[in-house]
């Protein structure tokens, strides 16, 4: 995880991460990612915790767990969210679940699940940091 200063505040922490996570995912300019499509679509995963932490804490809030829909659940209990967005995010939550020992369960994402995903989570990366950074320079 990225070194973060003591001044920072949690929000800045998780967007940060999930800055981080997505661009693993993107690698570098004009090649394809080294990584497989599983490990893309894990990096994307956690690219969303870290945004979904970054604007819920903000707001004081926090999720009841780490899985999409709770992650989504927490969102929209501080902000709205768009519903095609939202419903791309939740297509794929039960691509792996891989908490329950009795319903574990993995299903490889093809390329094209990464995309979709991917463009979903970019665009909540983007209204998180428009929420939290343009209200944040405000403040100052």
């Amino acid at each position: 995880m990225p070194q973060t200063s003591d001044k920072q505040q949690s929000w800045e922490v998780w967007l940060s991460n999930g800055e981080s996570y997505e661009k693993a995912v993107c690698g570098r300019a004009g090649k394809a990612s080294i990584f497989t499509p599983a490990i893309q679509y894990n990096l994307i995963a956690l690219a969303l915790e870290g945004y979904v932490m970054a604007i819920v804490s903000y707001h004081g809030s926090l999720p009841e767990n780490h899985t999409f829909t709770d992650l989504i659940d927490a969102w929209e209990r501080v902000a709205p969210l768009d519903q095609s967005i939202k419903s791309t995010i939740l297509k794929y939550e039960d691509m792996q679940s891989i908490c329950s020992l009795d319903n574990y369960q993995r299903h490889e994402p093809t390329q094209s699940d990464v995309m979709e995903l991917r463009a979903a989570v970019a665009k909540i990366g983007m209204i998180v940091k428009k929420t939290c950074l343009l209200t944040q320079a405000g403040k100052r």
